[in-house]
């Protein structure tokens, strides 16, 4: 942040960023998800720390 701070490039929360796309584009609607996982994140030493479900249509 402190390379922008002077910048004329404005700076905004991530809230900020989530309001204006939402006025933009509409809020999302819902996902609803099944237990199909489909992909898994794994971190460097193996460890799966989260993972991608299928979505349900």
């Amino acid at each position: 942040l402190d390379a922008v701070k002077n910048s004329k490039l404005p700076i905004r929360t991530i809230k900020e960023l989530k309001e204006e796309a939402e006025r933009i584009c509409g809020k999302p609607e819902p996902v609803e998800f099944g237990k199909r996982v489909i992909a898994a994140v794994n971190w460097v030493d193996g460890t799966v720390i989260d993972v991608v479900r299928q979505v349900i249509e």
